[in-house]
């Protein structure tokens, strides 16, 4: 398999495997036996051959409300994570709460709550695993970039991800000093 095909298979995985964690996602938190079963059943509905990939790991944190799973890939023997974007129908307000930590920029509680996804990574990795790919749909592509900053991956596809505030003034200190919208708003309907 040359490089380009490679590359043509992360992407055409990536895409997949950003729906097949929402629906793990869900089913895990509904409490069905074998939650990885429903992801299998996304990639076979999206046609990917069963034989060509091994589900080698997955997890949930019903703290932070991150989802993940982990594939390896036989074709490129690499292994791929995605993790789950926003999801009322699994853990309703959880990643809510994050999605406006995100809009607020408070770094402090973002690093917190995507501690789970670079743990994730850390127990794939620790298994053997060459994990190549990261990859995400909206708040899980803002969980993919971070581990991908933070274990410097190769690759990271994401599918309208959240953005990645590293920058720039925090929700706290725009209230502390005054110079925010949001609190001349808040204290405007007071």
């Amino acid at each position: 398999m040359n490089e380009i095909e490679k590359s043509n298979r992360r992407v055409e995985m990536s895409a997949v495997l950003s729906d097949a964690v929402y629906k793990y996602e869900v089913a895990y938190t509904a409490g069905r036996k074998n939650p990885t079963e429903v992801a299998v059943g996304v990639l076979d509905d999206a046609g990917v051959d069963s034989s060509s990939y091994d589900i080698v790991d997955s997890m949930y944190d019903p703290n932070s409300g991150v989802a993940a799973i982990a594939v390896y890939d036989k074709v490129t023997e690499e292994t791929y994570i995605a993790y789950a974007g926003t999801n009322m129908d699994a853990d309703g307000h959880k990643d809510i709460i994050v999605d406006a930590a995100i809009g607020l920029n408070d770094t402090l509680y973002l690093k917190e709550k995507s501690q789970p996804a670079v743990d994730f990574y850390d127990r794939v990795e620790a298994k053997g695993h060459y994990i190549t790919t990261t990859t995400g749909h909206s708040y899980g592509e803002f969980q993919s970039g971070r581990v991908a900053l933070e274990r410097q991956v190769l690759y990271n596809y994401g599918y309208q991800g959240a953005p990645q505030s590293v920058n720039g003034k925090t929700a706290q200190e725009m209230i502390s000093n005054g110079d925010s919208k949001l609190f001349k708003i808040i204290h405007s309907s007071n």
